[in-house]
């Protein structure tokens, strides 16, 4: 009998092991990626340039072990052109950074006046980490939440369609995709739901926005003042140019009238009438430090476009030197609509 309960129970032992190895092998299963995740992260071998990075993204526990799970690399062009060859963008901007094969590269941005750019290009490549980990009814969840978002802020951020313009061909998941990573790292404040999202992934997200904002600011500022200095040269030039034939007309009238008074100086016809002598002469005297006072003028106005033009052709030089830093593609340099050239005295 004893020997009997002793199989029974060796019995139930093997069944119950057994049961517990088939729900282990099930929830292994189940959460297969967050186990590779937690594996790649832990043996990868980050870099001192990523691991810095790393630092300065704060993420969490889970932001973290996607960032390094996607073995991210920082490269400069050499590199960087073949790591992310084929990626969607506009004519007019740059890649910096890409999530290809379940990687993360990234261009290595050096140009200190762009200080910041690397890691929010970092946030939004891992945000694409992010959302391929995410289940096909968990994306399509998403695309809606994130697309009724962008509807609210398209209102008072029209940018912000220009932005997503060069994703319109894009599938309504891949959309979303984008429209994920660039919320993530380009807007705040969001609903309260998806801002609940992004802090699964990064403790101060908007710190993040906010240096998106620093580095974009770069680019605003100089095409608006490209654009400020561009009108006023305009301005100016015509100015210049209208004031510049009338000055020569009123000069080639006054030697006309200076030369006849001293004809007729000459020929002695004010010998009996003084006063018309001395009215004409005034009258010249009069006119010639007008035209030199507006010689003067003019002379002031042409310094000063020809340090405006210096000015737009120094920004255009700041412009070409960002984009430069930038060039881990081929891609248009800043363009500044600039005059004609100098004007001579």
């Amino acid at each position: 009998m004893r020997r009997t309960g002793g199989v029974v129970i060796r019995r139930c032992a093997a069944v119950i092991v057994s049961l517990l190895l088939v729900a282990f092998l099930v929830i292994a299963f189940a959460n297969r990626g967050l186990i590779k995740d937690h594996f790649v992260a832990a043996t990868f071998d980050a870099s001192p340039e990523v691991a810095t990075l790393t630092d300065n993204l704060n993420l969490t526990p889970a932001g973290e072990r996607v960032f390094l799970a996607s073995e991210p690399a920082i490269g400069g062009s050499e590199h960087f052109t073949a790591w992310c060859s084929g990626v969607v963008r506009s004519e007019e901007s740059h890649v910096l950074g890409c999530f290809k094969r379940d990687n993360i590269f990234l261009f290595n941005v050096t140009d200190p006046r762009l200080d910041g750019i690397v890691e929010v290009t970092a946030a939004h490549e891992l945000l694409h980490a992010v959302f391929a980990r995410m289940s096909p009814r968990e994306q399509q969840k998403l695309a809606k939440e994130l697309r009724d978002e962008y509807d609210r802020l398209v209102i008072d951020t029209p940018e912000l369609a220009e932005r997503m313009a060069v994703y319109e061909s894009l599938s309504p998941t891949a959309y979303a995709n984008e429209l994920f990573a660039v919320l993530g790292t380009e807007e705040a404040p969001l609903n309260e739901h998806l801002e609940a999202r992004y802090a699964d992934w990064f403790n101060e997200r908007e710190d993040i926005v906010s240096i998106h904002e620093q580095v974009f600011s770069v680019f605003v500022d100089l095409r608006a003042r490209a654009a400020e200095l561009s009108a006023e040269l305009t301005t100016l030039k015509d100015s210049i140019e209208e004031r510049s034939e009338s000055y020569t007309a009123s000069v080639a009238a006054y030697n006309s009238e200076a030369a006849e008074f001293k004809d007729r100086n000459k020929r002695f016809e004010f010998s009996d009438n003084i006063a018309e002598f001395d009215e004409i002469r005034w009258h010249l005297l009069d006119w010639h430090a007008e035209l030199e006072e507006e010689l003067a003028s003019l002379r002031t106005d042409t310094d000063h476009y020809n340090e405006l033009r210096e000015e737009l052709e120094g920004l255009k030089q700041i412009g070409a030197e960002l984009d430069a830093s930038m060039n881990s593609m081929p891609a248009p340099a800043i363009e500044a609509p600039a005059p004609s050239d100098e004007i001579d005295e």
